[in-house]
């Protein structure tokens, strides 16, 4: 009951409150936090990274949050040191194709691939997040939110993906799954054959 309480209170609280930022700066995380979202290419790699690790019951959690972290990181500071401004990058879907194909496959790979596959999915989702350029602050700012939402919707997406698997232990769940990833590496390969025929 309290519960509802509180989220009542937070729907009946004017939303002029949330218009500014709390001090300066701020908004550029957030614009950077959201980033991740929109772009097709990245929801469909999130969705295959939540999935992959999420259908994995024995893994290293906190060794594949930091292959996220690291990926991420790596690929957003090559983007700005290159000055690389991309829309639209054939290694996410590239990665997000592979990703989807694991998961049809319920194919496990070991340690040291699986941190691989993270890593460089993460690498590139970090290389299409560079935002426009501005002042060198702003644009940190913004970097970090991008890296910080990377970090995690993949986090929060994988462990909601293992905790349903745990909950729901019925063949047709884990059936879904599957159908998800041959939906998102069909997509995928759609997406790169497009963007193949266009360049």
């Amino acid at each position: 009951m309290t519960r509802l309480g509180v989220l009542f209170l937070l729907l009946v609280s004017p939303s002029l409150a949330w218009a500014h930022a709390p001090f300066p700066g701020i908004r550029g995380f957030y614009v950077g936090f959201l980033h991740p979202l929109t772009s097709l290419s990245h929801i469909l790699l999130i969705i295959c990274t939540c999935l992959l690790l999420g259908s994995m019951a024995e893994g290293k959690p906190r060794q594949c949050l930091a292959a996220v972290g690291a990926g991420a990181s790596a690929g957003i500071l090559i983007a700005m040191i290159a000055g690389l401004i991309l829309s639209t990058n054939p290694i996410s879907i590239v990665f997000a194709g592979i990703m989807g194909i694991l998961v049809v496959l319920a194919w496990h790979p070991d340690k040291t691939w699986l941190l691989m596959l993270i890593a460089g999915s993460a690498f590139a989702l970090g290389l299409e997040s560079l935002p426009d350029p501005g002042r060198f602050v702003d644009v940190l700012i913004t970097c970090l939110g991008s890296v910080a939402g990377i970090f995690y919707l993949i986090m929060y997406g994988s462990r909601g993906v293992y905790e349903g698997l745990q909950r729901w232990q019925a063949g047709w769940v884990r059936i879904g799954v599957r159908i998800a990833g041959s939906w998102i590496a069909a997509v995928s390969c759609l997406m790169l054959a497009f963007q193949i025929a266009v360049s």
